[in-house]
């Protein structure tokens, strides 16, 4: 069995990939360089910092040294939407979407009385 791959078409979308190029060299930049900056931070907490910092800080190497990427992948991926904490490109327009649904009133009421997280939604939908 043979294949011949045809990228003639290719050509028609250098610009789409192009710019998705760009955007991923641009975000393995900005994790490169937060990841850098918070693993220094943890190593100067580490070495010179206070008894509990120097706990925590190997508690959190222990556990993520301790744990295949394939596990802490779905740890963030359905773990922590089980405890209440949903990473989801669309939140953000669901919760733009409820907040332009609900009149200014009704939102000053709610901050006033501190009703937030899951109750507040959970009454924009009602």
């Amino acid at each position: 069995m043979s294949y011949a791959f045809d990228f003639s078409d290719l050509h028609t979308y250098a610009e789409v990939l192009a710019r998705g190029v760009m955007i991923t060299l641009g975000l393995t930049a900005a994790a490169t360089m937060l990841g850098g900056a918070l693993g220094v931070a943890g190593a100067v907490l580490a070495t010179a910092g206070p008894r509990w910092s120097r706990a925590l800080v190997g508690a959190y190497v222990e556990l993520i040294r301790n744990t295949p990427f394939l596990v802490q992948l779905f740890f963030v991926f359905f773990g922590l939407p089980s405890l209440g904490l949903h990473i989801d490109a669309s939140q953000p327009e669901s919760l733009r979407r409820a907040n332009c649904r609900l009149p200014s009133r009704s939102a000053d009421a709610h901050r006033r009385v501190a009703v937030f997280g899951n109750d507040f939604l959970e009454q924009i939908g009602q």
